[in-house]
């Protein structure tokens, strides 16, 4: 079974975003980050009230609230502005793609390079409204768009055909 389907910039962000809702080191360590500014952005406020003489509820409590949500917006901004970058500077992400499922595994050709993966190698198989990800051990993954597809029931059939050798590999 093969399927040729074209990645955008924009894939690797969803992927990235599911990987913060879904992966647990993912989701940590977005917690964190989350976590951080918004106690620094209270912090802030704090000790500018402090200073200030200021203690009313608007500078202790509204103003720290609508800086956090800003800094925490800035940084999910700054994050996509990241990974477009590295997208656009890594060769092979971006462009079409080919990837031929078998018993053996799944062997993929994007512009650059042609690499073959068994099955045993996948962690996980994910089906998305908009995406199939294959997730490996070592922290990456393959994204299959289901823009691929003609129609929603060949994508997930292609899954579940995906999944079903996944499954052989594993028993045996």
């Amino acid at each position: 079974m093969e399927i040729r389907f074209t990645l955008l910039p924009r894939d690797y962000w969803e992927f990235h975003k599911f990987g913060m809702l879904h992966v647990p080191h993912l989701q940590l360590t977005t917690l964190a980050h989350c976590f951080v500014l918004t106690l620094t952005s209270f912090s802030l406020c704090w000790l500018y009230a402090s200073t200030t003489g200021q203690r009313d509820l608007e500078v202790v409590l509204l103003n720290p609230l609508i800086l956090s949500v800003g800094v925490v917006a800035w940084y999910f901004w700054q994050l996509k502005l990241r990974y477009q970058r590295l997208v656009a500077q890594t060769p092979g992400l971006v462009g079409e793609h080919v990837l031929s499922v078998a018993a053996e595994g799944v062997h993929k050709i994007n512009p650059v390079s042609e690499k073959f993966i068994t099955w045993l190698r996948i962690e996980k198989i994910v089906e998305q409204p908009h995406y199939i990800f294959l997730l490996f051990h070592d922290r990456w993954a393959y994204l299959i768009p289901k823009r691929a597809f003609e129609h929603p029931e060949a994508a997930t059939t292609f899954a579940m055909t995906l999944i079903s050798y996944w499954k052989q590999a594993k028993m045996s």
